[in-house]
């Protein structure tokens, strides 16, 4: 038996349906159409499969539709129950401010971290370098040099690598 609200929508001639007529449709016929039986059975039967291996499906996040400044409260000494100030989403002030097209979400977020006014990612990059050329090269020397290298210059050159 077809639903009151499908009964309608078989009596509006085909081409006059909206495309959302034509999909409730088409779904309905799907579930009761004898020549779909074995396929509806073997969907059924790996639905069942797949619950009874008992995957945990992971909640996606998605960006707020809405334009307002993303924001959350502060927790006195990391409670959950106890709420501080109201802050909003922004950059740390110490480093160049978000553009002023941008908003602050992850998009903007991404394209302040590779703005070329933004020192942070030329200053990581900086540090990258150093650490691979004096990580690996001052361990290097000092296995050539027997580990007759002086400590102090070593110890330097790993401390440099770090910063």
């Amino acid at each position: 038996t077809v639903s009151h609200k499908l009964r309608s929508v078989v009596a509006i001639a085909e081409n006059a349906r909206t495309e959302e007529q034509k999909k409730d449709l088409a779904e309905y016929y799907r579930s009761v159409a004898p020549s779909l039986k074995t396929a509806r059975d073997r969907l059924k039967d790996a639905r069942k499969e797949l619950d009874d291996l008992g995957v945990v499906s992971t909640l996606v996040m998605r960006e707020r539709a809405s334009f307002e400044r993303p924001s959350t409260y502060l927790r006195i000494r990391g409670s959950f129950l106890s709420k501080g100030d109201l802050v909003y989403a922004n950059v740390p002030a110490v480093l160049a401010p978000l553009g002023e097209s941008e908003l602050p979400n992850r998009l903007g977020l991404a394209r302040w971290l590779v703005n070329k006014e933004n020192p942070l990612t030329a200053r990581v990059t900086a540090n990258r370098f150093w650490e691979q050329l004096f990580t690996s090269h001052a361990s290097g020397i000092a296995r050539l040099a027997g580990g007759r290298i002086h400590g102090a210059v070593f110890r330097s050159a790993e401390r440099l690598a770090r910063a």
